[in-house]
């Protein structure tokens, strides 16, 4: 919520932003994916050709909507060349488990995959590129690893791109118990009873999905302040190392003296491409054009 907090401040201050910011609210357009009201996606148009954003906000697991990550998003579909950025709206704690939380994700994908023609007059498969912060980055990992526990042959997304991730709800717990936050953290609750299914680092590495995550867990970028004391850095590094122990291609960006919210900050600048959250963003965009192994 801090990060929502200067993030609107940032944009009050700067007026440029603001006028982006109202501007992109007069394109939106909504679309219901899923079975309440609370699950719509928000879809920004960009320009007439390019691969499609997906982002999906944090809080926690129990606030944060949307609206508040459009600049977010959409700076990340200026440095790719997005044709299209879409915030994915899903119920969050107490409306909805960790786990309700990673099947309204998956439910979104497979939705705009299916319809993706339609949604982006798009004359072929479009790829798929989907964010995350923090929360967001949790159940968007989930998502694509339940994805991968089908045994399906074709990744959910083409890329990944993780922000201030939280990757193993165990350790996160007892990092938050460490500063006594865990009763008030809507986590332990949300994840109802922290189970290692809720960890996606925990389901690689014990939950048997080693085999299946190297089928079709997409290329990834995981991106974490070496400063963030809100999820230790070590979440992604422990992560990034389960990946690629599945042979998946991973890059890492850990800017020195960024915190927990710096990501978000960063794309909410007046020249985001220059950050180093979007500095991170393209180079790992310009890697993934060149044909690779993935071992």
């Amino acid at each position: 919520m801090g990060a929502t907090l200067l993030g609107t401040s940032l944009a009050v201050q700067q007026p440029r932003l603001l006028h982006k910011f109202l501007l992109l609210g007069t394109k939106r357009r909504l679309l219901r994916y899923g079975k309440t009201e609370n699950h719509k996606l928000h879809i920004f148009p960009c320009c007439d050709c390019g691969p499609v954003v997906v982002f999906v906000h944090g809080g926690a697991w129990g606030s944060g909507k949307p609206w508040m990550y459009r600049l977010v998003a959409h700076s990340i579909g200026e440095i790719i060349g997005a044709c299209a950025v879409v915030l994915i709206e899903y119920p969050v704690y107490p409306d909805a488990t960790i786990l309700n939380q990673r099947d309204s994700v998956r439910e979104a994908l497979r939705f705009i995959r299916q319809h993706q023609r339609d949604l982006f007059n798009s004359q072929g498969n479009t790829s798929l590129v989907i964010s995350g912060h923090s929360s967001g980055a949790n159940i968007c990992a989930l998502a694509l690893l339940e994805h991968a526990a089908e045994g399906s042959s074709f990744p959910l997304v083409d890329l990944f791109i993780g922000l201030s991730g939280v990757y193993c709800v165990k350790t996160h717990y007892l990092f938050e118990k460490s500063r006594g936050v865990h009763l008030i953290s809507p986590m332990g609750a949300a994840a109802d009873g922290i189970p290692s299914t809720a960890s996606p680092t925990l389901l690689i590495e014990h939950g048997g999905l080693r085999e299946k995550a190297a089928l079709n867990f997409p290329a990834t970028l995981l991106l974490h302040g070496s400063d963030d004391v809100t999820v230790p850095v070590t979440s992604s590094a422990d992560f990034a190392n389960a990946l690629r122990r599945c042979g998946i291609y991973v890059q890492t960006a850990f800017p020195n003296g960024s915190g927990h919210a710096d990501p978000l900050m960063d794309l909410m600048r007046k020249e985001p491409r220059a950050s180093p959250t979007g500095q991170g963003i393209e180079q790992f965009w310009e890697g993934t054009k060149t044909p690779r192994s993935r071992l």
